[in-house]
C-alpha cells in the first residue's frame, strides 16, 4: 500500500514575503509576492517523488491560483526535471476549514477528511497511510498522529545564515524514505515509535547555500 505525504508550502518549502531580505539566497518574484525557496527543498521532493510507495501532494491554505504558480516555480529545479510530472495533486484553501481559535478571521486548519474523500486519490488513502508535513502544530492539531511538525523556514534563517536548512531537508527526506520502507499496517504507529529527530548540532551550523 502506498503512503500519501502532504507537504505544506509557506514556512515549510518556501517563505512568502512582501519585502526583499539582504541575503545570498535569490528570491523568485511571483506576481506581487517575493518567494524564497527553502535550501534543498528540491532534494526532499526528488527523493519523495522517486519512491514507488510514496504519493506526494501539496497541501496549503493558499488559493489554488497561488498554489499553482508557486508549485511551478519549485518544479523548475534541475533536480526535479525527471520527476516533476508526478507532482500534480494540489490541495488548496478549499480543503481547509475555518479555525475558530485563530487570531484572524481568515485563519484555517487542516481537515484530512476533505482530502481523503477527494476523487483524485481514488479512495487509496486514509488515517493509516497519510503523513502531513507542516511547520505549524496549530493547523494540524486535529490530526496529530498523522503529522510531523518541522522547524519553520523564516526570514531569520536568511539574514543570519543559520540554521542549516540544506541539511534539514536532506535529513527529512532520508527519514521519510526509511519510514515508508519500514511501513506495514499503520503509519501512525511508525511515526510514534520513530519520530523525526534530526541532528541538532548539524542543524545549527551555517547553511552552505547562504555562506
Amino acid at each position: 500500500m502506498k503512503v500519501l505525504i502532504l507537504l505544506d508550502m509557506n514556512g515549510t518549502l518556501i517563505l512568502d514575503s512582501k519585502v526583499f531580505f539582504k541575503c545570498k539566497l535569490h528570491p523568485k518574484k511571483i506576481g506581487k509576492k517575493i518567494v524564497y525557496l527553502r535550501p534543498n527543498y528540491d532534494s526532499l521532493l526528488e527523493k519523495l517523488l522517486a519512491h514507488p510507495k510514496i504519493t506526494v501532494a501539496l497541501y496549503s491554505s493558499m488559493i489554488l491560483r497561488n498554489l499553482i504558480v508557486n508549485a511551478r516555480e519549485m518544479l523548475k529545479s534541475n533536480k526535479l526535471v525527471e520527476q516533476k510530472s508526478k507532482l500534480n495533486i494540489l490541495f488548496d484553501r478549499t480543503y481547509n476549514i475555518h479555525d475558530p481559535e485563530g487570531k484572524h478571521k481568515h485563519d484555517t486548519m487542516r481537515d484530512l477528511n476533505l482530502v481523503w474523500k477527494d476523487p483524485m486519490l481514488e479512495g487509496e488513502f486514509g488515517p493509516t497511510n497519510t503523513i502531513m508535513i507542516d511547520d505549524d502544530m496549530h493547523k494540524v492539531r486535529n490530526y496529530k498522529e498523522n503529522a510531523i511538525v518541522i522547524y519553520a523556514f523564516t526570514k531569520e534563517h536568511l539574514i543570519n545564515r543559520k540554521p542549516n536548512n540544506h541539511y534539514y531537508m536532506e535529513a527529512l527526506g532520508d527519514y521519510l524514505v526509511n519510514l515508508v520502507d519500514d511501513y506495514k499496517d499503520d503509519i501512525r504507529i511508525r511515526l510514534k515509535e520513530k519520530p523525526f529527530q534530526p541532528d541538532i548540532c548539524k542543524y545549527y551550523t551555517p547553511d552552505p547555500y547562504l555562506n
